[in-house]
């Protein structure tokens, strides 16, 4: 199901982003179209990032200055709790629970109320898994771009390079804003749903947002 998501966001951001190209090749351009729709890094669990972000990848030539140390630290910080709290949880209130006569034989109420447990376990789960694949990208560097260009989850940089001014006697600060999936935090405590919405699996609200119909 993951696969058939990512591979279909995919071809869709990418036959947006080369619909008017009238120079397109059909044969370089089907290995282009393959080789970023296949891409192995995302394509299992996230994130989506568009065309653009993999050519940049593909391109970049200093990719062994990109210190990756700090942004893996704070990427995987919460994951121990994350682990522990699903594993304890699953076990408390596995999914076969929910199918016993013990919980069907509770009041709707405590059974509302119950389900929340498994509610979080699930939660956990995601925010395990995407940790993970945010940590392969950064790994890969993947998505990573200077601060000035003030990149986005999904869509990439802000600003071309041309575009921002970088001066060449300050050292160059990156992020992995492009690949940032998930705001923890926002989902576990902010006050409106919609909020939280907004920061789930960011790259695909993103996608969502663009490309609906």
């Amino acid at each position: 199901n993951v696969i058939q998501l990512i591979t279909t966001l995919r071809i869709i951001s990418y036959g947006f982003e080369y619909s008017d190209n009238k120079d397109f090749d059909p044969i370089n351009g089907f290995y282009d179209f393959f080789t970023y729709n296949y891409a192995y890094i995302g394509l299992f669990s996230g994130p989506f990032y568009r065309k653009n972000v993999y050519e940049d990848f593909c391109n970049r030539k200093n990719c062994q200055e990109i210190d990756i140390k700090p942004h893996l630290i704070e990427t995987l910080r919460p994951l121990p709790l994350t682990v522990i709290a699903y594993v304890i949880l699953k076990s408390y209130m596995p999914v076969d629970f929910y199918r016993s006569d013990e919980f069907l034989n509770n009041s709707v109420w405590w059974n509302i109320l119950i389900l929340q447990v498994q509610f979080a376990w699930c939660r956990y789960r995601f925010y395990t898994a995407w940790m993970m694949a945010e940590a392969t990208c950064i790994t890969a560097r993947l998505g990573a771009y200077r601060t000035e260009r003030q990149a986005r989850p999904g869509l990439g940089p802000k600003y071309a390079i041309n575009e921002v001014e970088i001066s060449n006697d300050s050292p160059a600060i990156y992020d992995f804003n492009t690949i940032w999936n998930l705001k923890k935090l926002v989902c576990e405590f902010h006050y409106s749903p919609r909020q939280c919405m907004r920061d789930w699996n960011c790259t695909v609200q993103w996608w969502l947002a663009n490309y609906r119909v």
